[in-house]
């Protein structure tokens, strides 16, 4: 029976090579997209689920609720709680701190930098990284000991495949001017790319208090990871955090308390858990040490794009179905005379369905072939098909043909199937293409497909006027040279290396520091004045040519100046968001009090008035800033900024090189443009927009796949009609317009329910961003004319076709 349903099958499709093939693409198209967004999806949800007690460890947040209702997520916590943790809570089985940095390593006559992790001896405790040479048990055990992952095995000590030679090696690290040995204890696997840590080496915890990489507001800068016992839930584990919170950061709570900048201590500021596999998808907790978060929004909007240009092609299915049923209900009928019971019908159709969904898969995975390298462009992954080889794989595959055949092949086996061979073989069964059923299938094409066309002029209007705002300052031709990890005297000497010789180049204006540059890290602190009022503000460290270098424009007040020897202590410049928040009526001379115990010392004074500008993401409204010069404030200074000529860059940036290898031999040079810096901020709304129009293109293509079914149908029911009209002496002109009027008003109808639909989504999607465009009406209208032209051009084949057939021939058909 099966063989014979195939061989059937096979021959039917055989004698409807179009229809097959129009379905077989459609359905391939809307596989294909289905089959790479499951593999970005699953590799986005699949991140740190390789340790093997991933579902017992928990990350330590530091929630603060400030008076105004908002909330902060601190990942970065004292180093010092962590024993603290483990010897109050039982249902702790064991924890390890986590701390991360780039340092410099020596490799022969070159220092590169590398990112390094300090961690406890517990570490491999808590994860499942494998080691190719080494004991993870006593790897971290000496304090000059050090693990490798094996790129870094390979690159620093130039081993090959013969790990265990790697043992015993020295690695010398670089910081400042201080050098420190370590000698090789292991060698790890390479660190897989869904884990949300990743690092080059590892080192002891106990050289955090000899290597410091860095420090921040509340005494240190590690991350907590704990591994809790069996039987041990987090939510209980939470419930018994508050104690101890008050009691660990009691002064930290007061302080706090008494400034205004907390409302109640044991309610706005608490220690919390966030499991393990929730680290990569919790985009509102943000980063410090892991890789950039996904949004999970970005999960279900991909899936859903994917299943709408699925759906669109099962409907195509579908429509022609419904213009073959005439032909088919013959075939019903005669099957039926002889002794075909509906059950036999039901399978042979739907057979012939999933003989149809299985080719399309084949076609489906070819087209997914060729679409990976560009899709992995789009990601910026590194996918690859092997990920379909496994349990889950194989059921997406096995899913997507079994769903799509029982979808597409429904109207066949379900309809077809009912039709009475008495009525069947008198001709009463006619093909229904101008159903409500069949009209009702061509609107939902196109309403979703304008509705993402729409969506798709919305994200690149949006992006567009995100690179191209006026952002306060000037980005073009700065170069932000990095300068992490180099000792006081090291970033003097580079400073005044730089302003000695690349200040002497002619293409060279301006050399200036800045402790962060822009995009790369920032600093916040809050203080309460004495009449109260809390503040937080974002601290910038300039330099006298700051303002110049930036093209930034002053509202109110004067720059820095060296003619006023004070500037440098005890002067500070605000933005105008500044003063609008905290309502300074008078800004220029106004002290700023409750910073006598900062590093300024004593109170400054406000000298300036800065015009916004957006030294954050456009998601973001301008915050308060302030500018400091502070020489305190530049013992860890990051970056410098070189202004440059357009015209002399090139040599601008060999000089900087020059210079920077005369100061540090062998150490790399480091820069970008400060414009791609601020760029790179919308990188993931870049991605979305090239989404977006690819699959505007697809759902679009393979709706219109659809609609030359339709036409064709709709030619056929109407071929009698049409020789009469032409007899009657009506014109080539006028028939064709009488077919693809019909069409337009579908589209007509689609375009009105897509509207709203579209709106809806993208002023959600707007609402992310503080700085938005007015949501453009041409769009709507674009997309529409754009939907009833290609509509018009696909159906016009058939109804110039059918307005030009031979009369005689029409009053023929049937």
């Amino acid at each position: 029976m099966l063989k014979s349903y195939v061989v059937i099958a096979l021959r039917t499709l055989r004698r409807q090579k179009g229809y097959a093939a129009i379905n077989v693409v459609g359905l391939a198209v809307g596989m294909a997209c289905c089959l790479l967004i499951f593999l970005l999806v699953r590799h986005e949800w699949s991140f740190d689920t390789f340790h093997a007690k991933a579902d017992r460890i928990q990350r330590v947040l530091i929630e603060e609720t400030h008076p105004d209702g908002g909330l902060d997520y601190h990942i970065l916590i004292p180093p010092d709680l962590a024993p603290e943790m483990d010897a109050t809570f039982p249902g702790v089985e064991t924890l390890t701190r986590v701390v991360k940095g780039i340092l410099g390593v020596r490799s022969g006559d070159q220092i590169v930098p590398e990112n390094v992790v300090m961690a406890d001896s517990t570490f491999f405790d808590v994860f499942t990284f494998p080691l190719l040479a080494g004991d993870a048990a006593t790897a971290l055990d000496d304090p000059q000991s050090v693990v490798l992952t094996e790129p870094a095995a390979r690159s620093l000590l130039d081993v090959e495949d013969d790990y265990t030679a790697a043992l015993g090696r020295t690695l010398t690290i670089e910081r400042g001017d201080d050098r420190y040995d370590f000698t090789v204890s292991g060698v790890l696997a390479p660190i897989p790319s869904t884990s949300s840590l990743q690092f080059d080496l590892l080192l002891p915890f106990r050289q955090y208090d000899t290597i410091r990489i860095g420090s921040n507001d509340w005494g240190g800068r590690t991350s907590l990871y704990l591994l809790l016992a069996d039987g041990q839930t987090p939510e209980a584990l939470e419930r018994a955090l508050p104690p101890f919170t008050a009691v660990q950061f009691a002064e930290r709570i007061e302080e706090r308390r008494e400034a205004g900048y907390i409302a109640d201590g044991d309610e706005a500021f608490r220690l919390a858990l966030q499991p393990l596999r929730d680290v990569h998808l919790s985009p509102e907790v943000g980063t410090n040490y892991e890789e950039t978060p996904h949004n999970p929004l970005y999960s279900t909007l991909l899936v859903g794009i994917a299943l709408l240009v699925l759906v669109i092609a099962c409907i195509n299915f579908v429509i022609l179905s419904v213009g073959r049923s005439t032909s088919r209900a013959r075939e019903v009928g005669v099957r039926k005379v002889l002794g075909a019971h509906r059950g036999q019908l039901v399978g042979q159709f739907w057979g012939e369905a999933l003989l149809l969904s299985v080719a399309a898969l084949l076609v489906g995975l070819g087209l997914a072939v060729l679409a990976l390298p560009t899709f992995n462009t789009l990601t910026g992954q590194a996918l690859t098909l092997g990920g379909l080889d496994d349990g889950a794989g194989l059921l997406v595959l096995v899913a997507l043909v079994t769903v799509v055949g029982l979808l597409a092949g429904s109207y066949p086996a379900l309809v077809l199937s009912r039709f009475q061979p008495a009525r069947v073989l008198k001709g009463a069964a006619r093909a229904q293409g101008a159903s409500p059923f069949t009209r009702g299938l061509v609107v939902l094409q196109y309403t979703l497909s304008i509705a993402l066309v729409i969506c798709t002029l919305v994200i690149y209007q949006q992006l567009d006027f995100l690179l191209n705002r006026d952002l306060g300052f000037r980005g073009d031709q700065v170069v932000v040279v990095q300068t992490p990890g180099l000792s006081g005297s090291q970033q003097r000497g580079v400073l005044a290396a730089f302003r000695d010789e690349v200040e002497g180049h002619d293409g060279v204006t301006d050399v200036v520091r800045t402790a962060y540059s822009f995009t790369r890290s920032y600093d916040t602190f809050g203080w309460g004045a004495a009449d109260g009022t809390s503040f937080e503000v974002h601290n910038l460290g300039v330099d006298y040519a700051y303002l110049d270098v930036l093209d930034m424009k002053l509202a109110a007040g004067r720059n820095f100046s060296p003619t006023f020897p004070s500037d440098s202590t005890r002067s500070v410049l605000v933005n105008e968001a500044f003063v609008r928040k905290y309502g300074i009526a008078q800004p220029v001379g106004y002290v700023l009090t409750g910073l006598e115990d900062s590093f300024f010392g004593a109170n400054p004074t406000i000298i300036g008035v800065v015009k916004d500008f957006n030294f954050q993401s456009l998601h973001d409204e301008v915050e308060p800033a302030m500018l400091n010069m502070h020489p305190n404030y530049y013992m860890g200074m990051q970056a410098m900024l070189v202004k440059a000529r357009p015209d002399a860059l090139p040599d601008a940036l060999a000089s900087m090189e020059r210079t920077w290898t005369s100061v540090f031999p062998g150490r790399a040079f480091a820069y970008s443009f400060l414009d791609d810096d601020m760029a790179a901020q919308y990188e993931a709304e870049r991605r979305w927009r090239a989404i977006f129009t690819d699959a505007s293109l697809l759902a679009v293509l393979v709706a219109c796949l659809g609609l030359f079914g339709l036409a064709t149908l709709t030619v056929t029911r109407r071929t009698k009609e049409l020789g009469v009209r032409k007899v009657l002496g009506a014109s080539v002109p006028g028939l064709a317009l009488l077919v693809a009027k019909d069409f337009a008003f579908l589209v007509g109808i689609a375009t009105v329910l897509a509207w709203p639909l579209a709106f809806a989504g993208m002023r959600r999607w707007l609402a992310d961003f503080a700085y938005r465009i007015d949501m453009p009406w041409w769009a709507f209208l674009a997309a529409g004319a754009a939907a009833l032209v290609l509509s018009l051009v696909t159906v016009s084949y058939h109804a110039l076709r059918a307005a030009t057939a031979d009369p005689v021939q029409s009053l023929r058909y049937e």
